[in-house]
């Protein structure tokens, strides 16, 4: 009986951790549309003075986000 129990435990931790997991996802999800679609709208000349910000933020690592307008020109 006490490994049933430790069996069932351990499963109900492992699934609370991966709502929690999925929950963050889902967080993440929301926020980078939100910057995305606020870094898209922006003037393209704005833009390219905040890709330089952001890249000095970020050194060493480097993102990039390709705008639908950009990418139809």
């Amino acid at each position: 009986m006490y490994k049933i129990t430790l069996i069932i435990l351990l499963t109900l931790v492992v699934l609370s951790g991966c709502e929690k997991v999925q929950q963050a996802n889902e967080n993440l999800t929301k926020l980078t549309n939100k910057v995305v679609t606020k870094y898209c709208s922006t003037p393209k000349e704005a833009r390219e003075a905040l890709h330089l910000t952001v890249k000095k933020a970020i050194a060493p690592n480097e993102i990039s986000i390709s705008c639908a307008e950009d990418i139809k020109s």
